[in-house]
């Protein structure tokens, strides 16, 4: 049996692992619900503050600090205002990605900015980032000091590595950076995503459960692959993005893609390494454009040297190859832990990631890097 065979077979995931998922997402998207506040003025900020979290969307921060608190000794409930912490943040990024990236939808519907304005939605993301740090605070403080300080520290350290992330994220596009590599690509996500996606996640799941500092940094390596994995696996769904707007070859399509936004993904780092050296510039002089002068021609031709020269192969098998990294890393990092149906869900959270983008079934060779 071949390795590829091997781990499409591990990413299966049990049926009684599945249903615990589903509780642990329903739980804490009702708990998330509940903790927005609610005030005035009404029109202006509080019915604008439940716009993002009410659209649902694939809930990862939640189930692994709910997971890993039960697998750690502590309740789901106790570990839940630490989720909604973490997920009114998320909303509160997302509302300021969308203005910093001029994307139009998100989710399915209309961007907060498009349908309120710039002003009235940069100060929404403000009121949930606000509304994470109050629920935040009141939690931690009932835990005791020793482990609050260890919360706190955590929750600061990666909220400054995730702003160090999407700065590097939007300084790439904004100074037309050509000259990426790999490792370039996968520290900028690492920032940007994996710290707040399932470093901290985890990490407030096992201080809460375990009441423990120690065991913290046990779960980073498994965090770091997965969280890795979840970024690429967005590249590669915004690349499909981009694929559907060029078949619909239609001047009103509203949803945004990477390559429209100039984003540095895995791909567009894979291929600016691919490309003959003609090619090479014209990928630079387009990545470089004004986004409104970035149109289907342009997106079209940048698909195309996708498709040519393999960059989604590429992706996918970096993709694959983080997967088994993950699934090691989270079989060490879990090894001493009790068996718990809430242990099994996160021995299955590689799998989730991959289900959740569409991805099971595409096994690739693991692409070349030492960092990988």
């Amino acid at each position: 049996m071949s390795s590829e065979v091997a781990l499409a077979d591990r990413l299966e995931i049990p049926a009684a692992t599945r249903r615990l998922i589903d509780q642990y997402q329903a739980s804490a998207r009702l708990a998330l619900m509940s903790s927005i506040p609610t005030g005035e003025p009404r029109n202006y900020l509080y019915d604008l503050l439940p716009s993002y979290p009410e659209r649902s969307g694939k809930g990862l921060r939640p189930l692994l600090c709910l997971a890993a608190c039960e697998a750690y000794g502590g309740t789901s409930d106790e570990a839940m205002p630490f989720a909604v912490a973490i997920e009114m943040m998320h909303n509160a990024f997302l509302v300021h990605d969308d203005i910093q990236d001029g994307s139009t939808q998100r989710r399915g519907k209309p961007a907060l900015h498009i349908q309120h304005g710039v002003p009235l939605a940069l100060n929404t993301g403000d009121a949930l980032a606000f509304a994470a740090n109050s629920v935040l605070v009141r939690a931690a403080r009932a835990l005791g000091s020793d482990v609050s300080a260890v919360l706190f520290d955590r929750w600061e350290r990666t909220m400054r590595e995730t702003l160090e992330g999407q700065a590097l994220d939007l300084g790439w596009q904004r100074d037309n950076v050509d000259n990426l590599a790999l490792d370039d690509y996968l520290a900028m996500a690492g920032k940007k995503t994996a710290w707040y996606t399932t470093i901290l996640p985890l990490a407030f799941g096992v201080l809460v459960g375990s009441r423990r500092a120690r065991s913290v940094d046990d779960l980073f390596g498994f965090g770091w692959m997965l969280g890795l994995m979840f970024q690429i696996a967005n590249d590669i769904a915004g690349l499909e993005a981009s694929s559907s707007d060029i078949e619909a070859s239609s001047s009103d399509i509203e949803a945004s893609s990477d390559i429209e936004e100039g984003k540095r993904t895995i791909l567009i780092v894979h291929l600016l390494g691919a490309l003959p050296r003609d090619d090479r510039a014209e990928l630079v002089r387009i990545m470089g454009l004004p986004r409104i002068e970035r149109g289907a021609r342009e997106v079209a031709w940048v698909g195309a040297r996708i498709a040519e020269y393999h960059s989604s192969e590429y992706a996918h098998a970096c993709l694959y190859g983080l997967a088994g990294a993950a699934m090691r890393q989270a079989e060490m990092a879990f090894d001493a832990v009790p068996d718990s149906p809430a242990r099994d869900v996160l021995l299955s959270t590689t799998s989730y990631v991959m289900e959740r983008e569409g991805l099971l079934g595409e096994a690739r060779s693991p692409c070349r890097n030492p960092s990988v």
